[in-house]
């Protein structure tokens, strides 16, 4: 009788429960644009308290980072700008727990970051940045040689308005890696925030040698426009 509950203890732990919130997972997803359905059930994924639980947590925060990218339009509406904030606050919480799970993972400081640049984006409140760059150089201090760490650093002092200091940042990343195209735009990036445009230019052009392929020309866009407003037509054209 006490295996048979046991076995049924451990069924119910490792099959159904994980069975679950997978299927919530899945619903999230198929939430299309509707925030506040979409955190609430990655939440309920969450409330199930897998034992594997990280994927759900870093599946969450994959989700908050795309949705944020349109952070504009969600701060001019109330109820989604509610949502990502509460959805923040939980996935926040939830990380908090898996760092203490596994306090020498690099990868959950990272997304710890990044999720406070979200945060701080949305809010204004300075606890969340200072909380990212705590973050972020606990990542690297664990993964010194991790470039995509070093990159959040970048964006972070970027939303600080500490651009020299972003500049830097891109530049050691490429001290460890000078070939990697990534590292080349998020130079470009750290000149351009810090209007040294045409470093930034310079920049740009060794890209393309490079084989980068663009999936965001928010950068390249902003960058020619610049170069159009100081008459600089033929640098626009170059961009």
């Amino acid at each position: 009788g006490a295996a048979v509950i046991i076995i049924i203890i451990i069924m119910y732990s490792l099959n159904i429960k994980v069975l679950q919130a997978s299927h919530a997972v899945i619903n999230a997803f198929s939430s299309g644009d509707d925030i506040t359905s979409t955190t609430a059930t990655f939440q309920q994924a969450i409330d199930y308290q897998i034992i594997p639980s990280r994927n759900i947590v870093t599946s969450y925060v994959s989700y908050l980072t795309q949705t944020a990218g349109n952070l504009p339009a969600i701060t001019n509406d109330p109820q989604k700008k509610m949502a990502l904030t509460t959805g923040i606050k939980n996935v926040l919480l939830a990380l908090d727990r898996e760092i203490k799970k596994d306090s020498a993972n690099a990868f959950l400081y990272d997304r710890q970051a990044i999720i406070n640049n979200i945060a701080y984006l949305l809010t204004n409140e300075p606890v969340y940045l200072q909380n990212s760059f705590e973050a972020t150089r606990q990542a690297i201090a664990l993964s010194p040689e991790h470039l995509h760490y070093y990159y959040t650093l970048v964006d972070t002092y970027i939303i600080a308005g500490r651009m020299p200091e972003a500049v830097q940042a891109a530049l050691d990343a490429l001290k460890i890696n000078h070939e990697y195209a990534t590292g080349y735009f998020y130079l470009a990036k750290a000149y351009t925030a810090a209007g040294e445009f045409d470093q930034a230019l310079r920049v740009v052009k060794q890209l393309d040698q490079r084989g980068y392929f663009a999936t965001n020309n928010v950068l390249f866009s902003y960058l020619a426009n610049k170069f159009e407003e100081n008459k600089e037509e033929l640098k626009a054209v170059e961009v």
